[in-house]
């Protein structure tokens, strides 16, 4: 209640990509609450002030904010945020390699292990089996590439390159 007014005592503390401790009484019929004590042990700079970094940035939160719930705690979720936003801080190029990073991490900490290396179906491992080929064949209904045996019974394909799928399965 009245913390983000521009006379707070917060000041800027509050800002998104601060990371903070503060002391909040909550009321619980409503959905403002009071904010007695803010103290800032992080902020990241570069985040606010790189456009490129900031729209990154910005599509971390908005991720976090359509998958999590209110008042959920999930630490593990939360080191993740911290490790990409000081990531996004030291990085100066390929910053989109950080928020595909995330993405995948953020799928396999909410249970959904995306798999590069063996086919969706017969659970053999993918580049053994098609060194010959150029491309291989990503079903996202399985969450895996495809061998060109059971090439025929993906649902939803996408073609994707040997080199792509290598790089995926390294992240």
């Amino acid at each position: 209640k009245g913390a983000r007014k521009a006379k707070s005592k917060f000041g800027s503390a509050l800002e998104t990509f601060s990371y903070v401790q503060f002391v909040m009484y909550k009321k619980e019929n409503r959905s403002l609450h009071l904010v007695s004590q803010c103290d800032l042990l992080k902020t990241c700079k570069t985040l606010t002030t790189n456009l490129d970094k900031l729209a990154i940035g910005l599509k971390v939160v908005e991720l976090v904010d359509k998958i999590s719930h209110d008042e959920e705690r999930n630490t593990k979720m939360f080191k993740l945020i911290l490790e990409v936003f000081d990531a996004l801080e030291k990085q100066t190029e390929n910053l989109q390699n950080i928020f595909c990073n995330f993405e995948v991490k953020l799928i396999e900490l909410l249970g959904y292990q995306l798999s590069f290396d063996r086919c969706g179906i017969c659970k053999k491992n993918i580049f053994e089996l098609d060194n010959s080929s150029l491309t291989i064949v990503f079903d996202s209904s399985k969450g895996s590439p495809i061998c060109s045996n059971c090439r025929n019974s993906a649902i939803y394909p996408v073609n994707l390159s040997v080199q792509n799928c290598k790089i995926l399965d390294k992240f």
